[in-house]
């Protein structure tokens, strides 16, 4: 991969604002150049942002698309700046729900960057937009007759703004197992193997065992396993995969 113009071309520098005179820490020069292409591997309803949380204000060093409309040099959001002032950066944050100021639906990242110390220099946040995604999602929860129950249908009880959390997601996948349950018509305890079965497919076919710890929360649920959830998973696709033939 070579490092260069191109790059610098690439990441973008706020119109009318003078590029920061403080040198950046060489590692997060270093990761500076990489963004551009890192925004490209991904795709195109990416964007990847570098912070340099070693200057005043933590800033924005670079920015490679445009899903939050944001630009070099400004601050960090809500929820990164309760991180930073909360010390809740030890860990990386993995794909956790969010939305722009304009309403679309993100998968976010936020990987920290640390020096040969350990000290913290840094962070890169990667923003998907999902919106065609959920889309899909929906027109095929409708397709396949769930019955109204749609993961993610524009659900006005979902909040607005880049802050949102991954608890967000445990919420839907609660509401959903809960709709689920309920067009069943029988309490878990009282269902039969073929009525966890339905339940089961039902649950896939909306795409929540796409998300995380999804098979944890119809485990608890149901009152079984996760082994078994794994099992009633494997057994109903593997009838989808028989029809299909």
């Amino acid at each position: 991969m070579t490092v260069g113009a191109n790059r610098r071309r690439n990441a973008r520098v706020s119109p009318g604002t003078a590029p920061q005179r403080k040198r950046l820490h060489p590692l997060l020069a270093l990761v500076r150049e990489m963004v551009p292409d890192l925004q490209r591997a991904i795709g195109p309803n990416c964007e990847v942002v570098l912070r340099d949380l070693q200057s005043a204000g933590n800033p924005i060093a670079a920015i490679a698309g445009d899903i939050t409309h944001r630009q070099v040099g400004d601050p960090p959001t809500g929820l990164m700046q309760q991180w930073l002032e909360s010390g809740n950066t030890n860990e990386d944050h993995l794909n956790y729900s969010g939305r722009t100021s304009d309403g679309k639906p993100l998968r976010a990242s936020t990987l920290f960057l640390r020096d040969e110390t350990g000290d913290l220099i840094g962070c890169i946040c990667i923003n998907i937009d999902i919106s065609h995604v959920l889309e899909i999602e929906k027109w095929s929860s409708s397709y396949c007759d769930t019955k109204g129950i749609i993961l993610f249908g524009g659900d006005p009880a979902l909040p607005h703004g880049i802050d949102d959390t991954a608890e967000d997601i445990k919420t839907v996948i609660l509401r959903t197992i809960d709709g689920a349950v309920a067009q069943i018509g029988k309490r878990p305890e009282a269902m039969t193997k073929s009525d966890r079965l339905h339940l089961v497919r039902s649950l896939d076919v909306m795409g929540v065992f796409a998300l995380r710890n999804a098979k944890e929360y119809v485990a608890a649920a149901l009152g079984v396993s996760k082994a078994a959830v794994y099992n009633y998973l494997h057994e109903t696709r593997r009838e989808n995969v028989s029809v299909r033939r």
